[in-house]
């Protein structure tokens, strides 16, 4: 038997860094920061070493899961007992992530895709044509503006956990705004992950502005700056957004893994 106990971030960031290090690709810091950050994280122990963590949100939805190498041939039999010891009825799960994928497969009955995650293949890009279209880096004095858009497009983000995001992305320089004719028209997010050499991008377009090709020409502006950088290219759709994924393969770019809401025994 396993033994689990309630920590806080911080008291397990090694297990924390030692995980990203066996993801197959850039995690989406959006979903890092408002599904993730807001979990209860849990130590686990044997024979009094820590050998891995997990987290639960506050439905009791398992959101992690990772074990320590020496401890992978055990992962099916640690992630039975988290199930079993709290109750957990479903999970989120990103492809990307192999320990986890493949430990928490087996125990699934229903699964369905919460978002795409894509790649770029092309390596080479058309100059762009900017015509009226405005850019400049996001400051924090556009915060609120960001978080009011950001607020009424995104499903189940709250403004609290908006506005440290947010914050966050503006104090690294990695938000844009863009300006038609001074209407604020949307944003795009590079946020760069300088250990696996890659950005991931996030695009929201205005209500009244969307259909228009802004999206994709904001998309395009921050593939630019990536390639620039000599970055792979990352960016996520939702399932349901058929546009959105239609775009983005037009664009280059491939559907490499996916984020599954996982139904389980």
């Amino acid at each position: 038997m396993y033994k689990f106990e309630i920590t806080v971030k911080d008291d397990i960031e090694v297990l924390i860094n030692g995980h990203y290090d066996t993801l197959e690709s850039t995690p989406d810091d959006f979903f890092e920061q408002t599904i993730v950050d807001n979990s209860k994280y849990y130590r686990i122990n044997k024979n009094d070493l820590e050998i891995g963590y997990f987290s639960l949100d506050e439905e009791g939805k398992l959101i992690q899961f990772y074990v320590i190498d020496e401890m992978k041939e055990d992962s099916k039999t640690i992630i039975e007992q988290i199930i079993e010891d709290y109750q957990c009825a479903s999970a989120i799960v990103p492809t990307y992530d192999p320990i986890y994928f493949e430990s928490i497969e087996p125990f699934c009955i229903e699964k369905s895709i919460q978002d795409n995650l894509y790649i770029l293949n092309k390596k080479n890009y058309d100059e762009l044509e900017e015509e009226e279209i405005i850019v400049r880096l996001a400051t924090l004095e556009d915060l609120d503006l960001v978080v009011d858009l950001e607020e009424k497009s995104l499903d189940g983000a709250t403004r609290d956990g908006l506005l440290i995001y947010c914050k966050s992305i503006i104090e690294k320089k990695g938000l844009y705004l863009f300006f038609i004719n001074r209407s604020f028209v949307g944003v795009g997010e590079s946020r760069t992950w300088y250990k696996k050499g890659s950005t991931f991008l996030c695009v929201i377009v205005a209500p009244k502005f969307r259909s228009k090709g802004i999206g994709e020409f904001i998309i395009s502006y921050l593939i630019k700056l990536g390639l620039k950088d000599n970055l792979s290219i990352l960016t996520s759709a939702k399932e349901t957004s058929i546009n959105s994924n239609k775009m983005l393969e037009s664009l280059g770019f491939e559907n490499k893994s996916q984020i599954l809401n996982m139904k389980l025994k």
